[in-house]
């Protein structure tokens, strides 16, 4: 075997177990030196048993071998892989395992073919708590999605509480303010509450100036329920309420204070246009009734004019 080698070096067996002087060995060849069988082509330096480099290719497939207290490999401040003080680093453009400051960065794409465990996920990459990400997971199973990167979230579920668009969510129903929207179909409204229809196609908000009519409890008395036409539609010029159910019962139209059961409210240029209807009790109409069949009664009748028909 021909080899190159410092002076009483006897092998890497012997220099490594420190019962021989550590040095260094180039060869090419088959021969035992020492303890240590070489062949082959390879090189190493030895200093101990934690403390050395050896390049081996005696089989196909060279062997890499490197014990070191600290390494370093590569460029700084571009590509390289070091390590020291147990800690391994490794950087490139798109890839930067940092130990000492507790950091991962991936700046491609990454496919995880296995379980992924975290204790905080904040989106995006710059965020660095939920109080400045657009979406969040932390440790303890809150989480909030669709924020404006200053702490607020449509999506928000954090301490036992979930809310999205700003309706609260438990395990049997949805929330807000007054309403409340049960898992047994039912539709809960408070007063504050109302059911609006609006004119034209949803844009993300209706502009007030499009309400056509609103279902609300009357805020007067927190109790009755009317069906609103506000100003501005339909050549309103002040809101009206069109249909209204007092707390005791009587039911008014174009009217909220209806002082009999069933109470219609005409000005003098309305008229009120009506198939066969059968009413059981009184009937008190204030104005002209114009009518096109007969009219009758099983209780008392009161009107204060009549045409057409017959009684």
């Amino acid at each position: 075997m021909s080899n190159i080698r410092s002076v009483n070096y006897k092998g890497f067996n012997s220099a490594s177990a420190g019962t021989s002087p550590a040095g260094w060995m180039m060869w090419s060849g088959s021969k035992v030196i020492g303890h240590t069988s070489y062949s082959g082509v390879g090189v190493e330096l030895v200093a101990g048993s934690e403390s050395y480099l050896r390049f081996d290719a005696t089989q196909p497939g060279a062997e890499l071998d490197i014990k070191a207290r600290k390494f370093f490999i590569g460029t700084t401040g571009s590509q390289y892989i070091s390590g020291s003080s147990g800690n391994v680093e490794i950087s490139s453009s798109l890839f930067h395992l940092d130990p000492a400051n507790n950091k991962l960065f991936i700046g491609a794409g990454t496919t995880i073919s296995a379980s992924l465990s975290a204790d905080e996920i904040f989106v995006p990459s710059s965020a660095t708590s939920k109080a400045n990400a657009k979406a969040y997971i932390d440790k303890n199973g809150s989480a909030g999605f669709d924020g404006d990167g200053h702490g607020n979230y449509n999506a928000d579920f954090t301490n036992g509480t979930a809310s999205i668009a700003g309706w609260a969510i438990s395990s049997s129903f949805l929330s807000t303010g007054n309403t409340v929207l049960s898992s047994s179909g039912a539709i809960q409204m408070g007063t504050g509450s109302a059911l609006e229809f609006y004119s034209g196609n949803f844009g993300g908000t209706y502009a007030p100036t499009n309400l056509a009519a609103r279902w609300e409890i009357d805020p007067d008395d927190g109790k009755s329920l009317q069906l609103r036409i506000p100003s501005g539609s339909n050549g309103n010029t002040q809101d009206k309420i069109a249909f209204y159910v007092s707390a005791s019962g009587e039911v008014g139209v174009n009217t909220k204070s209806p002082t009999v059961s069933f109470q219609i409210a005409t000005s003098a240029s309305q008229a009120i246009k009506q198939g066969p209807t059968g009413i059981s009790g009184d009937l008190t109409v204030s104005g002209g009734v114009t009518a096109s069949g007969a009219i009758s009664a099983s209780g008392t009748l009161s009107v204060s004019g009549i045409d057409g028909g017959t009684f």
